[in-house]
């Protein structure tokens, strides 16, 4: 599933998420990157695209975030960025 991705109080979005399975209003992603946690709030459907609202769910202790990202098969190279490689971490 593709999604655009809007964040906060973004009103506008140019990010696109894509899941394996759909996501769900509770679900919580981890950027991959960065180690942030976001809680998917909402999943609507927007000019035919689907949308999902999330807010901020704390961040992974590094300790944490090493295990995701080896579950995730997760390398970090110098052509990362923030927000680019998410995982579904919590499925409520």
């Amino acid at each position: 599933m593709e999604y655009v991705w809007k964040h906060g109080i973004e009103a506008f979005a140019d990010f696109t998420l894509k899941f394996e399975i759909p996501l769900e209003v509770g679900n919580v992603f981890v950027d991959l990157y960065t180690g942030e946690r976001y809680k998917v709030l909402s999943v609507s459907q927007e000019k035919g695209r689907d949308v999902v609202q999330t807010w901020s769910a704390g961040s992974c202790s590094k300790e944490g975030l090493t295990e995701i990202r080896r579950k995730a098969g997760y390398v970090v190279t110098e052509n990362g960025k923030p927000r680019l490689d998410v995982f579904l971490d919590a499925v409520r």
